[in-house]
């Protein structure tokens, strides 16, 4: 847990009326930290990353969700924004934003000629050959013997 958590859960249970050198304690915080905590103004890395994060979230619904990180960066460097693609990442994570994935590409192709779904049955109009009776046992010598059909 960082040190401004701990210092903002002890604000919190002030206000509910326990102490605060318990609580400083059980936070294992110093009371003269949390005392300056609370008249300290934000650094200029705070309140320069609290207006990235506000021209970050216009950006990104400004392109309806489609712009993640890498698009999000080279429109606000476009503008002239000095800021690096990591930070831009870390801002759209902490502000729980994410891009709406593109649409695999699906050809919509029309036929002009109507065509059946599956090929035509083409052995049910074949029609068969007699066969041959076999009134009489077919000798090893006849032609169908020797051709191998027997």
């Amino acid at each position: 847990m960082k040190t401004s958590e701990k210092y903002l859960s002890i604000k919190q249970l002030r206000a509910k009326k326990h102490a605060t050198a318990m609580l400083c304690e059980l936070f294992e915080v110093s009371q003269s930290g949390y005392f300056a905590s609370l008249n300290r103004r934000p650094s200029r890395q705070k309140i320069r990353r609290d207006e990235l994060s506000k021209k970050v979230i216009i950006v990104f619904h400004e392109h309806r969700s489609r712009y993640g990180r890498p698009r999000i960066y080279r429109q606000l460097k476009a503008e002239g924004e000095q800021v690096s693609e990591k930070m831009i990442g870390s801002i759209i994570s902490k502000e729980g934003l994410q891009a709406l994935k593109k649409r695999p590409f699906r050809p919509l192709t029309t036929q002009s000629v109507t065509r059946p779904r599956w090929a035509p049955n083409l052995l049910k109009d074949f029609k068969t050959q007699k066969t041959i009776k076999r009134s009489q046992p077919i000798s090893p010598t006849s032609p169908l013997a020797k051709a191998g059909f027997i």
